[in-house]
């Protein structure tokens, strides 16, 4: 019986490291779409995980998309994009994700890609769409700290 107690013990501390690496600090997608909905200028986002699956491999991404009320000024559609961004890499995945796929849309439509470049932000955009990018892991974690970072407050 002496020996069980340490088993366990051992086999929970190992069962928790092999976890991934995610912290407990990290938002859950829950809590990322309700900071981002809760900032001014924003009408509705989603925050979610997910896998893509390839032949032999996983890669696992975190995708944030938001709409924002019309109108906005340049300088909140700047804000909202890299607030939504930086929430977004605070976000809880059982891996670390491969990058962020953010989209933001308003009327007038946002370049997101043009902003982040204007913050010194390099994205690969989707075809035929200024409002959706895709952002590596790499870029994300020069711009906002390594994942999961601290959420903005």
């Amino acid at each position: 019986m002496a020996l069980i107690v340490p088993a366990i013990v051992l086999a929970g501390a190992m069962l928790l490291s092999m976890n991934g690496c995610a912290s407990s600090s990290a938002l859950s997608p829950l809590d990322a779409r309700d900071a981002v909905e809760n900032e001014p200028g924003v009408e509705s986002a989603t925050v979610t995980t997910g896998m893509d699956r390839e032949t032999l491999a996983k890669s696992y991404f975190i995708d944030v998309r938001v709409k924002l009320r019309d109108g906005l000024s340049s300088a909140d559609q700047q804000r909202l994009v890299d607030y939504s961004a930086a929430t977004g890499w605070a976000t809880d995945t059982l891996h670390e994700p491969y990058g962020l796929r953010l989209q933001i849309t308003s009327s007038p439509s946002v370049d997101v890609r043009k902003i982040l470049e204007e913050m010194g932000v390099a994205s690969s955009p989707a075809p035929n769409d200024k409002s959706f990018v895709l952002i590596s892991a790499e870029d994300m974690n020069k711009k906002w700290g390594k994942w999961p970072t601290r959420a903005p407050s």
